[in-house]
């Protein structure tokens, strides 16, 4: 791999956290970016801080062989400790398989975007179809990335989670906040649909990738790796939703797309889903809640109570963030089993003081 040694331990380290056992420390990935522009030009929320032709945002989201050429860029000049290794976020949007259903309309002027086109549930049908541009690039994409890794990097599973997420693109969600008062039956329906889908293009994909991942799977903006299947459910949507639909519409969606993988991750979107924390923490399924720091919502040090509660209940926990300050107050404050931190240094140094703070802290 580009600038990893040790993938071996990597690999046991990791698995050891889906485990929950402690080898000597937690799981912990630390990143030293050693020329910010050539790091972080591969990365949206940089690039867009520049002004780019519609030409130039399209080759950045669906050329591979730039995707390729930019990360590598990135992995050259990127310092890896831990279990930090150099991965590909094989990211077409957030919830993409939106794209896939007849008729999806979305841009990449400002990210990427759906336009609601499902504007009457008794006229607008909800229909794979398999010659839309974003599953034809996906699957196409999956091929290239995987032909490009060689063994120098890995490559992730695309951003498909949320089925309620999915069809709040193509509903819109203010109109689908009003189905949920008006049309359950058919969000139950569509939920399925969507569910069919993802089920069948997700296996698919997942062939493509375990081979060129070491027989496993990644999730990109986490840097996470497992053997076999690994996915990334959610429903961002549930900030809206009361814990009574939650679980009648959400737990069977994340039942079914966590039952199919070998190790499912909950991606916690802030603060407003604690209210949903229990029936996610009752859901066999899942096997690990990933917590979200918002931008405007305190640290996750401010939710040590709720932190703790997941490792209680038998999950394990991920937590990325870039302040330094915090982690070392989550090492010393969590269990160091079943515990994963990803974050970033801004020097070898300061990478080589959290190693050593993560060996430091290491406790059940």
């Amino acid at each position: 791999m580009i600038n990893k040694d040790g993938w071996p331990e990597t690999r046991q380290r990791l698995m050891a956290f889906w485990r929950s056992e402690i080898l000597d420390r937690c799981a912990i990935a630390v990143t030293v970016p050693l020329d910010e522009e050539k790091c972080f030009s591969a990365l949206p929320r940089y690039w867009y801080h520049d002004q780019r032709t519609l030409e130039e945002i399209r080759t950045f989201w669906l050329d591979a062989e730039d995707m390729v050429r930019r990360n590598v860029l990135r992995f050259e000049n990127t310092a890896y400790y831990g279990e930090a290794f150099p991965l590909i976020n094989f990211d077409l949007g957030a919830v993409s398989h939106a794209g896939y259903f007849a008729g999806a309309q979305y841009d990449y002027t400002e990210g990427v975007w759906f336009t609601p086109t499902i504007l009457n549930t008794a006229r607008d049908e909800l229909r794979f179809d398999p010659t839309t541009p974003m599953y034809r690039k996906t699957m196409e994409m999956a091929t290239e990335l995987a032909a490009a890794a060689q063994g120098r990097f890995f490559v992730s599973m695309p951003d498909t989670g949320g089925a309620l997420d999915c069809l709040a693109h193509l509903r819109g969600s203010e109109n689908l906040l009003l189905d949920l008062i008006e049309n359950r039956a058919w969000i139950k329906e569509s939920v399925q649909t969507i569910l069919d889908v993802w089920l069948s293009t997700t296996e698919m994909i997942y062939q493509q990738l375990c081979g060129i991942n070491d027989g496993g799977s990644s999730i990109g903006w986490l840097m996470t790796w497992a053997e076999g299947r690994h996915i990334q459910t959610q429903c961002d949507l549930s900030v809206m939703i009361s814990p009574r639909g939650f679980r009648e519409l959400t737990v069977p969606e994340i039942k079914t797309q966590a039952g199919w993988a070998d190790y499912a991750l909950y991606h916690l979107d802030g603060a407003q889903q604690i209210r949903h924390l229990d029936a996610l923490l009752a859901i066999d399924e899942i096997n690990c809640i990933q917590w979200t720091c918002v931008e405007g919502q305190p640290p996750p040090t401010a939710f040590i109570p709720e932190l703790r509660r997941i490792q209680r209940a038998g999950k394990r926990l991920l937590i990325l963030n870039y302040d330094l300050n915090v982690i070392e107050t989550l090492l010393q404050e969590l269990s160091s089993a079943g515990l994963y931190l990803v974050t970033r240094a801004s020097s070898r140094e300061e990478a080589e003081g959290i190693m050593k703070a993560a060996a430091r802290y290491t406790h059940e």
